[in-house]
C-alpha cells in the first residue's frame, strides 16, 4: 500500500526532498490540490494534524507554527524552501539520528495531497468481504499512514464482532445466526536481509488479518 519509487523519482513532481521542485505531490497532476496549496492554506491545527498522524513526526507542531510565519513572509512554492525550514526546526540531535530531517513531512503532505488513506479505508473491506472462511490477506503498508489506513479497518473491531465490509457477517450476527470470531491483527516488519537487498523497504510493514468466522445453528 502506498507508492513506488518510479512515481517518487519523477523530479518535477516535487516528491522528493533532495531535490528543488516545485511542490506539487499530485499523483494525477490535473486535479486536486498541491502540496503548496496545503502548506499556503491548512490552519495550524490541520498542519499539525496531518505531520503528526500522516508522517509520525515528533516536531509536528513547532513546524506548523514555523510553515505559518514563515508563508505570511511569502508563500510556498519549492521544495528547498521547506525542506530549508525543517532543518532549522527539527534539532540538530534529531537529525543526526533520525534520517533526513524532511522525510516525514513530506510522506505527511504527499499522503494528504492524493488522500491516500481514503482509498485504503474504501479498498480494504472489499478485499476482506471477498474472503472466505478461514482465507487471509496480506497487506504491505510502504509507510506509517499507509500501515494506519490498513490496520484501522482491519482492527477496528474486538473479538466476536465483523470486520468493516463484512456484509455476510454483519448479516448473520444482526439475525442472531451464530457466533463469529475475529482473529488478531499481525503486523511484521521486513528482514535485515530484505533491507539489505531493498532499503526502501525498511518502513514497510506487513499486515496481516484472516477473515471472521461463523457457526449457524443447526435448526
Amino acid at each position: 500500500l502506498g507508492v513506488s519509487s518510479m512515481q517518487l523519482d519523477q523530479v518535477e513532481r516535487g516528491f522528493a526532498y533532495r531535490t528543488d521542485a516545485p511542490l506539487d505531490m499530485r499523483m494525477d497532476p490535473t486535479q486536486g490540490i498541491t502540496a503548496a496549496d496545503v502548506l499556503n492554506t491548512y490552519g495550524h491545527g490541520d498542519l499539525a494534524r496531518i505531520l503528526k498522524t500522516y508522517g509520525d513526526e515528533r516536531f509536528a507542531g513547532k513546524i506548523a507554527s514555523a510553515i505559518l510565519r514563515e508563508r505570511d513572509k511569502e508563500p510556498f512554492t519549492t521544495s528547498a524552501r521547506l525542506v530549508e525550514l525543517l532543518y532549522e526546526v527539527i534539532p540538530a540531535a534529531t537529525r543526526r539520528t533520525g534520517g533526513h530531517p524532511a522525510k516525514r513531512t513530506f510522506q505527511a503532505l504527499r499522503i494528504e495531497v492524493n488522500a491516500e488513506l481514503e482509498a485504503v479505508e474504501k479498498a480494504v473491506p472489499a478485499i476482506t468481504g471477498l474472503l472466505g472462511v478461514g482465507g487471509e490477506v496480506r497487506l504491505v503498508p510502504a509507510c506509517v499512514g499507509g500501515a494506519q489506513g490498513a490496520h484501522g479497518p482491519l482492527g477496528g473491531h474486538g473479538p466476536g464482532q465483523p470486520a468493516h465490509g463484512d456484509a455476510h457477517a454483519h448479516a448473520a450476527l444482526n439475525q442472531g445466526q451464530g457466533q463469529l470470531t475475529v482473529p488478531q491483527l499481525h503486523a511484521f516488519a521486513s528482514s535485515a536481509a530484505r533491507v539489505a537487498l531493498q532499503p526502501l523497504s525498511r518502513s514497510s510493514k506487513m499486515a496481516r488479518r484472516g477473515r471472521i468466522s461463523w457457526s449457524i445453528p443447526a435448526t
